[in-house]
């Protein structure tokens, strides 16, 4: 565990948090020895000769073999997820540490939403943009994420498919700060719903020491406080210097009561010497553990590959963590919602192995994830085969014993061959019936009180009408073991038939005139017009072929059947197919109020939440409704046809080629194209939109809701308050970007982009030869411009362009909108006249057009070159060494550093002040006045009047005749 740690005996709160703090004495983080020397360590350190640990870390009682987690244990972990099909899929963690080395083929390869680390944040050293585990310190962020989800087949993490954010809190020599703790941890909040899979997680392998807690207590308590009402579970290191001085001692923050404290254990399962201790704690492997490092941790070879080595109660900690992600699973798969830090950690503890610790005699829970996850689905996995009740022997000699089954409402058993007679006591008055597999068995089915035969039947079923409480003796001969069924599970009443579930987990189809339950079928007469299935105990499931519209949820299905009305209640998973020739038949669909997952295709559209799971197919519009849930999320796949998309606040419709779908309440959509010519609106919020579009794909996200777009030709945008921003990705080829009345339009191969009403566009050309047309706004707008990016701004507006080769600017506006152009490192070409600029070079062009105000400046090197023209009216011009002004009615054009500066006046009565160096030379003649000196050269044309001042003393009048061009030479 790493801690933040005073210098000093007593400081100061806000001394405290302007300065950086020293990492304590850890069994992790440097690099080597070089490194570690560059923090305050404060623990005795050396070699050690077993294992493979850095010599920087502290001399460990080792046993010869090391523990690490790609030994048995994995083996055990990799057999529980196999089995119980668990990864961490669909969760994200939150590291809160040095970084994360994202570019780890163990963690993903890649950094942002298409890789495994999808976001974060760098508070030590937010100028370096990513959260990178850098060296010389780094390495612990990156070990504690492999512990946490490793992928590597030989090395896997508890959670191999989880999702990360790294948040780096540690800069580059292994300091930190508590503000940017606490900023890590309020991100944490602000952000837990802002990726594809929420932030479940977060670990924290750092902390204080036991004496300086109670200052840091009063300053990140409340965010602490606030991930635990997030339900998010914080599993946090308790230390690594146990003292028998002060042996139940916690630091900070492992021991504030909103987080979960994990101590360390050995290969052995003994509480490890160095790991502080106390009754709040769990326990988990931290000794010795391999785990994935930085490269420049490893063998240097520029592959991101390599596996480290160390110890600490840092190590446990994130094993908690990716328990509690296993746990989470767990029970969503076991139907279990409202899932926060106490139902996970409760649990833990109750299926934990309980240490004595001989220091402290306590008892410690020590973490078992095979029997947590055993206690949460071990009884829910299906079996091979149906199970069945133990009948005993039944004797086949004559008379034949009676074996009793007591009260049935559904029973099956496999008999075996022989005579049997069996007893059996109706739960209801309705249909009892008796099914063997074997269609040649005879049944005599006789009243248990009289026995006098009520039925007899050939064909290996017997349905009779019974009472409740009555018995009856059901006898038969059997040629072969056969699987025996009794059930009493339909009631008939005035045209109603009510169908019950049973203990188990039941199987109810309805298709026509047919019902099955529990591959018991009936036929339902005509004289039946409502059906009623209600469920009982077990995972219940229900199948239903409809020909009209259906309603889903857990609340119960509403369905029509040939002219009956299905009706059923709580089942688990419900199967709604349309089987009839309404192809504007409609499937609503509700959610739990949990966090659903949805997909809609033009096959089907699903629904899994919780212990919950609807089906419907084959309808021509599907409404889904996410119910209110937090974290509900929904995948719309199109079809090949030309296919629409609106999304407006929390509601996406699809209008497809074959179907439609209308999707309410959900937090995230996700929408695929699935060919043919497919566009979309994207209408914003009263909230801070931003949109981020590529020619792949589209998002757009306000912080509470996400819509993603993926192969949409055509993509429309709307900002509808708040401080909306637009950021688009151009492709490979040449695309072209129009911006005018403050509306965008941005084109290329295979992708269309419009919007509106932004505050904020920033567009990014890549390869290919790009061009933009820019209206100024009615606004006074400010445009900065150069080789590569133009940038607009006014008062309530901003525009970014970059890479973009050829660039239109216009304004029809004219006193208000100004332009500042600058150069690019090889040779330029400006020039201006009152309604038109352009500066250029070899590989771009900007052209700005009727601009009052246009700044062009040379400063990035090659031998540039400024053509200024006058306009048809009374012009002046102000040139010295280094720019030339020249302004007029309406417009004002400045050339500054240029080489070669050529300033023309043509049309009306123009005048020209011109500073002369004490360093340049001047030469004149008729029109015509030369400036020169080492590189820098003017060319004065045309004027009607010249003044001139050489440096601070001269001053000459300068007309279009010869004798004052002389005089001029002269005072020179």
């Amino acid at each position: 565990m790493t801690r933040i740690q005073r210098r000093g005996e007593s400081i100061r709160t806000d001394s405290f948090r302007a300065r950086s703090e020293s990492l304590e004495e850890r069994v992790l983080l440097a690099a080597d020895c070089a490194a570690a020397s560059q923090v305050q360590i404060t623990g005795q350190f050396a070699s050690s000769s077993k294992g493979s640990l850095d010599p920087c870390l502290p001399a460990l009682d080792l046993p010869d073999q090391i523990h690490t987690l790609s030994s048995s244990q994995n083996q055990s972990l990799d057999a529980l997820r196999a089995q119980y099909q668990l990864s961490g899929e669909g969760q994200t963690v939150a590291v809160i540490d040095s970084g994360i080395a994202f570019d780890h083929e163990a963690l993903g390869g890649g950094y942002g939403s298409e890789y495994r680390v999808v976001g974060g944040w760098d508070f030590a050293e937010p100028r370096e943009r990513t959260p990178y585990d850098d060296g010389p310190a780094g390495l612990h962020g990156t070990h504690v994420a492999g512990i946490i989800g490793s992928s590597d087949s030989a090395v896997p993490g508890v959670a191999p498919s989880v999702d990360f954010v790294a948040l780096r809190i540690f800069d580059d020599r292994g300091h930190s700060r508590v503000d940017w703790l606490e900023a890590a941890l309020q991100w944490v909040h602000d952000h837990q719903d802002s990726f594809e899979n929420p932030i479940t997680t977060v670990n924290l392998s750092i902390g204080f020491d036991a004496a300086s807690s109670e200052q840091q207590l009063k300053q990140i308590e409340d965010e602490l406080r606030a991930l635990y009402e997030d339900d998010i579970f914080v599993a946090v290191a308790v230390g690594n210097h146990f003292s028998t001085n002060n042996p139940l001692a916690l630091g900070y923050p492992s021991s504030s009561s909103s987080v979960v404290p994990v101590g360390s254990v050995n290969s052995s399962g003994e509480i490890s010497s160095f790991s502080q201790r106390n009754e709040r704690m769990l326990a988990a492997p931290g000794e010795a553990i391999r785990s994935t490092a930085p490269d420049h941790v490893g063998n240097r070879n520029g592959v991101a590959d390599d596996f480290y080595t160390v110890s600490g109660t840092s190590m446990a900690a994130p094993y908690v963590a990716g328990a509690s992600v296993l746990v989470r699973e767990a029970m969503q798969k076991a139907g279990r919602t409202d899932i926060d830090q106490d139902m996970i950690a409760v649990h833990l503890r109750a299926t934990a192995d309980i240490v004595i610790d001989p220091a402290t005699g306590i008892e410690i829970p020590v973490v078992n994830i095979e029997r947590a996850i055993e206690a949460l689905l071990g009884d829910a996995q299906p079996t091979t085969q149906p199970a069945t009740t133990e009948v005993d022997q039944i004797a086949v000699d004559n008379p034949v014993t009676e074996t009793e089954w007591g009260v049935v409402d559904f029973h099956q058993s496999l008999l075996s061959s022989g005579d049997h007679a069996i007893r059996v006591t109706a739960s209801r008055t309705g249909t009892l019936t008796f099914i063997a597999d074997d269609a040649r068995v005879d049944f005599r089915v006789e009243d248990g009180a009289t026995g006098q035969i009520v039925s007899r039947s050939r064909d290996g079923r017997a349905d009779i009408q019974a009472v409740q409480g009555s018995t009856f003796v059901v006898r038969m001969e059997l040629i072969r073991p056969t699987n025996l069924r009794i059930a009493n599970l339909v009631v008939t009443s005035n045209g109603t038939m009510l169908v019950s579930g049973t203990s188990r987990n039941d199987e109810v189809r309805v298709d026509g005139d047919s019902l099955s339950i529990n591959d018991v079928e009936y036929r339902l007469a005509a004289t039946i017009g409502d059906l009623q299935i209600e469920s009982s105990a077990g995972r219940d499931r229900l199948s239903v072929v409809s020909d009209g519209d259906v309603r889903i949820g857990i609340s119960g299905v509403e369905a029509s059947v040939r002219g009956r009305t299905i009706s059923s209640q709580t089942f688990e998973e419900v199967k709604v197919r349309q089987g009839g020739q309404d192809i504007a038949a409609v499937a609503t669909v509700s959610g739990t109020g949990g966090g659903d997952v949805v997909g809609v295709s033009s096959e089907r559209a699903f629904l899994r939440g919780g212990r919950f799971q609807f089906t419907a197919a084959g309808f021509g519009t599907y409404q889904v409704d996410g119910s209110g849930g937090r974290r509900d999320r929904i995948r719309i796949e199109g079809t090949d046809g030309d296919d629409h998309l609106l999304s407006e606040g929390y509601s996406v419709q699809l209008k497809a080629a074959t179907f439609d779908v209308v999707a309410t309440g959900f937090q995230q959509a996700i929408v695929e194209s699935g060919g043919g010519h497919d566009t979309a609106e994207l209408i914003g919020s009263e909230r801070d939109d931003i949109v981020y579009a590529t020619p792949d794909d589209t998002r757009f996200t306000d912080f509470q809701k996400r819509v993603v777009l993926r192969g949409f030709d055509r993509v429309s945008m709307h900002g509808a308050g708040g401080a909306d921003s637009v950021r688009l990705i151009g492709s490979e080829s040449h695309d072209y970007f129009q911006f005018a009345d403050e509306q965008f339009a941005f084109t290329g191969p295979g992708f269309d982009f419009s919007g509106e009403s932004f505050e904020s566009i920033s567009v990014y050309g890549r390869s290919g030869v790009d061009r933009s047309s820019v209206y100024a706004t009615e606004r006074a707008d400010r445009f900065d411009a150069s080789s590569r990016s133009i940038y607009m701004e006014n008062a309530v507006q901003y525009l970014a362009l970059q890479q973009f080769e050829f660039n239109t600017l216009q304004t029809d506006r004219r006193g208000n909108d100004e332009i500042f152009i600058t150069d690019s490192a090889d040779d330029d070409l400006f020039s201006a006249t009152d309604e038109f600029a352009r500066m250029s070079g070899s590989d771009y062009e900007i052209i700005a057009r009727g601009f009052a105000r246009v700044v062009a400046t040379s400063k990035y090197g090659g031998n540039d070159r400024a053509t200024l023209f006058d306009s048809n009216g009374d012009d002046s011009l102000y040139s010295n060494s280094s720019h030339s002004l020249i302004s007029g009615s309406g417009f004002h054009n400045d050339a500054i550093g240029f080489a070669q500066a050529v300033i023309r006046a043509r049309r009306g009565n123009d005048l020209a002040m011109v500073d002369i160096g004490d360093s340049y030379e001047a030469t004149g003649e008729a029109n015509r006045l030369r400036v020169a000196s080492s590189g820098k050269e003017s060319m004065i044309i045309g004027f009607d009047r010249i003044n001139a001042q050489v440096g601070d003393t001269a001053n000459v009048d300068l007309h279009s005749i010869d004798f004052v061009f002389t005089e001029l030479d002269e005072s020179l």
